[in-house]
């Protein structure tokens, strides 16, 4: 067709795109974009920049198992600070200055585990 109707081509053209956006949504290629920053299936540690040795050993005994994780420092980002703050603030935990680290663990939080509680949640 002309003067601005569609033509078959366009139409086929459309059904590809279609197509092709609805398989990527359902392969999950477009979570990155469509979720916050973790989601409960992630485990998450919060340092900050004055944590020193506590966080740095939490974060080398979770790495040395072999799982996936964010470190996410509150001091870099106040979203980052907000979100951990609202997270304490839903288990009770409520004090103005936090100690750290704190590890989501699968959407459990655990203010300032030891290494060995957290080992043996990993497992």
């Amino acid at each position: 067709m002309s003067n601005g109707g569609i033509s078959f081509k366009n139409i086929i053209v459309l059904v590809v795109i279609a197509s092709a956006v609805y398989v990527a949504w359902t392969e999950g290629l477009f979570q990155a974009f469509t979720r916050s920053r973790t989601q409960h299936s992630d485990v998450i540690i919060y340092v900050s920049n004055r944590c020193g040795t506590p966080c740095s050993r939490l974060v080398d005994m979770i790495r040395e198992q072999n799982v996936l994780f964010y470190v996410l420092n509150v001091d870099d980002d106040v979203e980052i600070a907000q979100e951990l703050r609202e997270k304490l603030d839903a288990i009770g935990f409520r004090q103005t200055i936090y100690r750290l680290p704190v590890v989501d663990l699968y959407g459990e939080i655990l203010p300032v585990p030891s290494i060995r509680d957290v080992k043996k949640r990993l497992r």
